[in-house]
């Protein structure tokens, strides 16, 4: 900033100009907090100031930001258009990094009662949906699977998402929709429609 705007507004990308604070954390062999300008990869940062090593998972933009596998890391510009591109968020600049314990339902479940903890309760779509969401999340991929509780679910997600009046309510469903999207598997169940 000392060297003045026009300096600043030539570091980053063509969208998102100047640098981010970046936080590695979570199970990396390097936690750090480190200011890098804009541009480069997601993968191309934790090359050059933490690690990779033994991380299957990331969630990038704090707790309402979408997760990523690791090996899509390498095709996310670290910049705000690039992240959305990748149908993320980049948030306040959290990268939590999660290893091969990484259990997509338990932390979808955890991440949803805070969001529902944390709904002040001014609209119904982030008071109510949160609630209803949790609800549906405990039973998806379990014998209490009812037929059209995906649906439901992903109805939810298009309520709250277009409807909520604060990013909490409105955002609260990547990483629900990154999850089970990537995996699956972690939310079979003899439920499934």
């Amino acid at each position: 900033m000392r060297e003045g705007a026009e300096t600043y507004g030539a570091i980053g990308t063509e969208k998102s100009k100047g640098t981010v604070v970046a936080q590695l954390v979570g199970n990396t062999q390097k936690p750090t907090c480190v200011e890098v300008p804009f541009g480069g990869t997601v993968k191309e940062l934790f090359d050059n100031h933490s690690s990779l090593e033994g991380v299957t998972a990331i969630q990038v933009g704090g707790p309402l930001g979408s997760v990523f596998k690791t090996e899509a890391l390498a095709n996310i510009e670290l910049s705000f258009e690039g992240l959305t591109d990748a149908d993320g968020i980049l948030g306040h600049g959290g990268f939590v990094c999660y290893g091969s314990d990484f259990d997509p339902r338990s932390e979808v479940i955890e991440w949803m009662t805070f969001f529902r903890d944390e709904s002040c309760g001014k609209c119904t779509p982030c008071r109510i949906g949160t609630q209803r969401a949790l609800e549906l999340l405990i039973r998806i991929g379990t014998d209490d699977e009812k037929p059209g509780d995906r649906e439901l679910l992903d109805d939810l997600d298009d309520v709250m998402t277009s409807t909520s009046l604060c990013a909490l309510g409105g955002l609260a469903m990547n990483p629900v929709r990154s999850s089970m999207t990537l995996w699956p598997d972690a939310f079979g169940g003899a439920g499934n429609d």
